[in-house]
């Protein structure tokens, strides 16, 4: 732990070469990235998501030792232009100075007219809570610097999960008490509806993931586990846009013949048509990635428990990344792959009915290699995905590579680094944006415990701005 006792000079110092004056933008140097918040403190778990004017907004927490009360992981949030220039000054904008001295995961997304969603874990209060507040793209909280507590009691509250749905109102979801609760915020931050999937005795839900559809409500799934088993099952349902259960009242089980990996909550993807696409890996009955796509009526697409992304039974699978091609209605999955203490990225791209494009075996787009590879992301950039990923070169030097895989299994662009420079990173986060343009966001140790840098990659899969 770092002293709290800094200098004023040292703090103007660290000040003016954190600040824009030079105007840092996107790096066309993969050694060099954008370095979003550097500062001597620690930054943590990032969250990017596209603006509609091209832009970026950054979101993470700040272990601020000048805090109140310091240490506190604060919530802080940054906007890029579409060059990667910081909008906000050099550190982005405080949105919640907490004094919570541990980190569980939050929520970014962005509303149409461009304002910045944020859903956290709140103890200003001085109980936990989940808020819930607006930035619009001059960093002013619309809601107030408070925003919108959605949760009441004096329980411990799982992450939140955001979604902006199509009529522009706002939906959070979160754990508490052993069930999970979905509450719909007008955008004003007025409540409109709250329900609670509360799971039958002796038994817990977690909350997962929470997805707009198209007609105004949302989609939540979660966890099922049980206190006398270690079975971890994959739940979901649609709620209308007045809050009533379409799936049944207890919802459908998208995944229940085995147990999921514990610590993982697999993310759902919208298919814009009311339905969603599911990716997850189990550890029982061993490690495989599997997707699902539930239509809009409940009914899955596929086979029941989902469809594995490589039939060879000899090497396991995890930690499946999916996007969904709503053209062609096809779903696309990136996993790790292992054998014999190394691993490699593997690709599947399932057809409307569930065939394997890509072969029973699946595409191989980074064959095994002695460094560890993992955290793998993805972007949908039409029928083309790009994938990133992060490899471990040696102890505390750890580099990010992508790869751009068109629909027919070609690679578009073949892997090449993202950000080269030999530092330990973390909690990689990836979203795609306009014309071709997806940006990765992660936790760095380049230059000390922990900052957030963050990368562009355009479609010809170069980094920076393109020349004018």
């Amino acid at each position: 732990m770092r002293s709290r006792h800094l200098g004023f000079f040292a703090i103007v110092a660290v000040a003016w070469a954190c600040s824009p004056l030079a105007l840092a933008q996107w790096s066309p140097d993969p050694l060099v990235n954008l370095a979003v918040a550097a500062r001597l403190d620690s930054q943590e778990q990032p969250k990017v998501a596209p603006a509609p004017d091209g832009g970026w907004y950054v979101s993470w927490y700040d272990n601020d030792p000048a805090g109140s009360p310091a240490f506190g992981y604060d919530v802080v949030l940054q906007r890029l232009d579409a060059s990667g220039v910081a909008q906000w000054g050099p550190l982005g904008v405080l949105i919640a100075d907490r004094g919570l001295s541990w980190t569980m995961d939050h929520d970014l997304a962005v509303d149409a007219q461009g304002n910045a969603v944020l859903a956290f874990n709140d103890d200003r209060t001085g109980s936990d809570q989940v808020t819930v507040t607006v930035v619009d793209p001059s960093g002013v909280q619309l809601w107030g610097p408070d925003g919108v507590r959605v949760s009441k009691r004096r329980t411990d509250k799982g992450p939140p999960h955001l979604a902006v749905t199509s009529d522009g109102r706002i939906a959070v979801a979160w754990s508490e008490s052993a069930s999970v609760k979905v509450k719909m915020l007008r955008p004003d931050g007025r409540g409109v509806w709250e329900q609670t999937i509360g799971p039958p005795r002796g038994q817990f839900y977690t909350a997962s993931d929470l997805i707009p559809t198209d007609d105004g409500g949302v989609i939540v799934s979660w966890i099922r586990e049980g206190t006398l088993t270690d079975m971890r099952h994959l739940l979901a349902s649609r709620l209308s846009a007045s809050g009533k259960p379409m799936w049944g009242a207890t919802g459908i089980a998208v995944f229940d013949g085995g147990a999921l990996q514990m610590g993982h909550f697999p993310a759902i993807i919208p298919d814009g048509a009311g339905g969603a696409i599911f990716a997850w890996y189990t550890y029982l009955p061993g490690n495989e990635c599997l997707a699902q796509r539930i239509l809009a009526d409940g009914t899955e697409a596929f086979a029941h428990n989902g469809l594995a992304v490589s039939v060879d039974p000899t090497s396991p699978r995890t930690g499946p990344s999916a996007e969904f091609d709503a053209a062609s209605g096809e779903v696309v999955v990136f996993c790790e792959e292992s054998s014999m203490g190394q691993k490699r990225v593997l690709g599947q791209r399932f057809d409307a009915a569930g065939l394997r494009l890509w072969g029973n075996t699946g595409l191989v787009v980074s064959d095994y290699s002695p460094a560890a590879i993992g955290l793998i992301r993805t972007a949908q950039d039409g029928s083309d995905t790009v994938v990133y990923w992060w490899e471990q070169v040696g102890w505390g030097d750890e580099r990010m590579t992508g790869a751009r895989v068109a629909a027919s299994g070609a690679l578009v662009c073949a892997p090449f680094p993202v950000s080269s420079y030999p530092s330990s990173k973390a909690y990689p986060e990836a979203a795609a944006g306009s014309g071709g343009v997806s940006v990765i966001a992660w936790k760095d140790g380049r230059a000390d415990v922990g900052d957030v840098y963050a990368q562009n990659v355009n479609r010809d899969c170069t980094l920076g701005n393109p020349a004018p």
